[in-house]
């Protein structure tokens, strides 16, 4: 990657979280993009970012990137898709890769002209991986019935919005689940939802399969909590920040193992794809299902 470029679009939590990843891959340039030049600086600065160079918004269109990740805030996405006219080697989103707020049920309209125009993007799904070494770490022996979620992290999301920013982790983890032990992801039958200001809970009733969630928005000074139940297994992921890396564990009826950070999994296989490519696909119908999820669930739409 010595003789490729970097360009990383946002200056939040998530940007930083990206930066630390890819910068390990020694890109030859790295840029900072956003609405504020002002802002970028100030980011660069709190986070002793030196080697970097910054880009507004606008003049994205005259830039050639060989990778670039898009990380800002999902209401502006699309923003980014739009202006970028170059299509680089490898393009990288957040998730979730659009607002089904924003595009209701044009949603997959835009998608297809997104994904027409570039054919090496990648949504990152951390849980995917996260999913995976919960399957290593544990054996599921009984019929999965029910599998339940519960995620308290920081962020200004309110409402229906907490949903909207935080299902990508609930879905991704949940199909991965299904997938690997072989349960039918059959029609919603019945959702019940518990919407306030700082919680999103809902019950989803599949036709073979039971969904539980619960999302909760905590202050940035309290640290996120990730834990699931798969029947009457439960399990937690610990995270410990070492050297300014976050190390992370799973714990199960005591018992404490490390685990690969699932971002770093995400980038490997990113990276890994510009040459191989095999992943694109499979992340594709990935953010289909997921965005058809979504809509499903936000929407209340329902098999009768």
């Amino acid at each position: 990657m010595n003789k490729f470029s970097l360009a990383i679009v946002g200056s939040s939590k998530i940007a930083l979280i990206h930066y630390k990843f890819l910068k390990e891959y020694n890109f030859s340039k790295v840029f900072f993009i956003g609405r504020s030049k002002k802002k970028i600086l100030s980011f660069l600065k709190v986070n002793k970012i030196i080697k970097a160079n910054t880009l507004q918004k606008r003049k994205i269109t005259k830039k050639n990137f060989d990778v670039i990740a898009i990380c800002n805030n999902t209401n502006y996405h699309q923003d980014y898709l739009n202006l970028i006219a170059n299509s680089p080697k490898l393009l990288i989103i957040e998730k979730p890769i659009i607002s089904i707020k924003i595009f209701k049920k044009d949603y997959k309209i835009y998608l297809q002209k997104i994904y027409k125009k570039f054919k090496n993007l990648i949504v990152a799904y951390p849980m995917v991986y996260l999913a995976r070494s919960i399957s290593d770490f544990i054996r599921i022996k009984s019929k999965i019935k029910q599998i339940e979620v519960n995620y308290s992290t920081s962020g200004k999301q309110r409402g229906d919005e907490i949903f909207i920013d935080l299902s990508p982790h609930a879905l991704t983890f949940f199909h991965e689940i299904c997938k690997i032990n072989k349960v039918k992801i059959d029609e919603i039958v019945q959702i019940k939802k518990t919407i306030k200001p700082k919680i999103w809970v809902a019950t989803i009733i599949f036709k073979n399969i039971r969904l539980l969630i619960n999302f909760k928005k905590i202050p940035k000074t309290e640290k996120s909590k990730f834990s699931v139940k798969i029947n009457n297994l439960s399990i937690k992921r610990i995270t410990k920040e070492k050297n300014k890396i976050f190390i992370n564990y799973l714990e199960f009826n005591k018992k404490i193992t490390q685990i690969q950070n699932p971002m770093k999994n995400v980038f490997e296989d990113a990276i890994n794809s510009i040459v191989k490519k095999k992943i694109y696909k499979k992340n594709k119908d990935l953010t289909m299902w997921l965005m058809k999820m979504t809509e499903k669930i936000y929407f209340n739409k329902i098999t009768k």
